[in-house]
């Protein structure tokens, strides 16, 4: 058997077992972990799956941790690379000694560990104006560019996660309250808002690629793959065309990601209201403790508290 034809396997059973926003997540999680065996280590999905071992699963966190992802990001995709892993040892593919299970769970614990010691990684200053001028810039087709517009839009004003976007559908938008309904982790709904200059983007993109049927996908794939049909675009899409526009502004390789977005909304929220509940709210947190940590970034609500209190 071959390694893509493994992880098609697997990726029957998951859109079986778990509900479908979530079955797409993870889908896209075997995804990474294919190409994190070409990358590391040459193997190529057309070749034998007798090349993976048990040291591929047991690097895989310590790659992940060095990667720009957020901690939730490296969670699910150690999670997705584990079912592959369960799916090998029921199969007999891969026969782990005790010491290498201990060794992997060893590898997991730390890989989290680190990243949890590390605050949300920030945009620099000025990087996200600069991502959403150099979009205008890019040299891509008609209605390509209108839709990469319209998506970093509305990830710099809705702080809205990379699996919500991609997932919206035209009917969850409304254009006028410019306003959407989000399903999150959990399959969580939430209404979240974007700016004026979104609103106006997603108009301009569903007239340039000529379909804003309400069941249709808000964000759409324009490759031959797709050819006339609206299939909805993945997270590695969306890290494609965030790459593609980082070279254009100028910004490093690895100073910036989808997910900065997210932290740069949220930080610009908690600058200018103070309230943590609120970004809480808006982030769709469900616990206070993954919004607090935004206070340790930008400390001017504490300052400010404290100021009051003690003058």
């Amino acid at each position: 058997m071959l390694c893509d034809e493994a992880i098609n396997q697997v990726k029957d059973l998951v859109q079986l077992q778990l509900a479908k926003t979530t079955a797409r997540v993870y889908c896209g999680s075997l995804n990474k972990f294919l190409r994190y065996l070409a990358l590391r280590y040459g193997i190529q999905p057309t070749y034998s799956l007798d090349q993976i071992t048990m040291e591929h699963f047991i690097a895989y966190p310590a790659w992940l941790s060095r990667r720009s992802y957020s901690r939730d990001t490296m969670r699910v995709h150690v999670s997705a690379a584990k079912l592959f892993l369960d799916w090998l040892v029921i199969n007999k593919h891969i026969e782990p000694s005790y010491a290498d299970v201990l060794r992997y769970d060893k590898a997991v614990r730390q890989g989290g560990k680190r990243r949890e010691d590390k605050l949300p990684r920030t945009p620099r200053v000025g990087d996200i104006d600069k991502m959403l001028v150099a979009v205008q810039d890019v040299n891509e087709e008609s209605p390509r560019k209108e839709r990469n517009i319209a998506l970093l839009e509305l990830l710099a004003s809705s702080g809205c996660r990379n699996g919500e976007v991609v997932t919206l559908l035209v009917k969850d938008i409304d254009l006028v309250e410019h306003s959407a309904i989000v399903t999150g982790k959990g399959s969580k709904q939430r209404k979240v808002f974007f700016s004026s200059d979104a609103a106006q983007a997603l108009r301009t993109y569903w007239t340039a690629r000529g379909n804003a049927e309400p069941a249709s996908p808000a964000f759409s794939r324009h490759d031959r793959g797709a050819g006339k049909k609206i299939k909805p675009i993945t997270t590695e899409t969306v890290r494609d065309i965030v790459e593609g526009v980082m070279a254009v502004a100028g910004i490093d390789p690895g100073t910036f990601s989808p997910h900065r977005f997210r932290h740069g909304f949220a930080i610009t929220m908690l600058q200018e209201t103070s309230d943590l509940a609120l970004v809480q709210d808006l982030l769709g947190h469900s616990s206070p403790v993954s919004t607090r940590v935004y206070a340790k970034i930008y400390p001017e609500a504490m300052r400010k508290a404290h100021k009051k209190v003690f003058g």
